[in-house]
């Protein structure tokens, strides 16, 4: 867990110099908060594993890990729009679930290739029922409007329940049985 923090907060800066500069020129990364983010991580990484966690596990799964990192950059607002603009910018909730669903396939493919089981490129989601939406944004706005409207907070642990889903699905249409990782 130790190196966590910083080695995401180096896969952020990826992803912004490779893919926000490029559709959101007006969108800048905001250096002065890896010491926030490092931070966050690691007091809700120990919030939660002081909290909700029995006393024999020794780190979180790493739903529940990609889920603080998500939190961690929406919550802590790392990307600043420097020109107002008149609709809703989700740009800051896309590079998070893009990073955050990024450290989850890390870690996943390791225990797949263990497993003799080749690796997951990208994640499959559910398709919507009501909408012509993709489930990717409608779970990017989903974040913007939870962190609005619950006083800049996003629930963790309801965020990482639907990451589990989303691997679970992802493993499910890449014919592997997700029983073959339980632990």
């Amino acid at each position: 867990m130790h190196n966590t923090p910083e080695f995401i907060w180096d896969s952020i800066k990826g992803y912004y110099n490779e893919k926000i500069v490029l559709n959101y020129p007006s969108v800048r990364l905001d250096e002065s908060k890896k010491k926030i983010f490092i931070d966050f991580f690691s007091n809700e990484y120990t919030a939660i594993m002081n909290n909700y966690m029995k006393k024999s596990v020794k780190t979180l799964d790493r739903h529940k890990q990609a889920a603080i990192i998500i939190a961690d950059i929406i919550c802590n607002n790392i990307l600043i729009n420097e020109v107002a603009e008149k609709r809703i910018f989700i740009g800051l909730e896309q590079t998070a679930l893009l990073v955050g669903l990024s450290f989850l396939r890390d870690q996943l493919n390791p225990i797949l290739k263990k497993n003799g089981i080749g690796k997951i490129t990208k994640f499959s989601f559910p398709e919507p029922m009501s909408c012509d939406t993709n489930y990717f944004d409608v779970l990017t706005r989903d974040l913007y409007f939870q962190k609005r409207d619950n006083n800049n907070s996003i629930y963790i642990l309801l965020l990482a329940h639907i990451l589990f889903q989303i691997e679970y699905l992802t493993l499910i249409e890449n014919n592997i049985d997700p029983k073959v990782l339980k632990e």
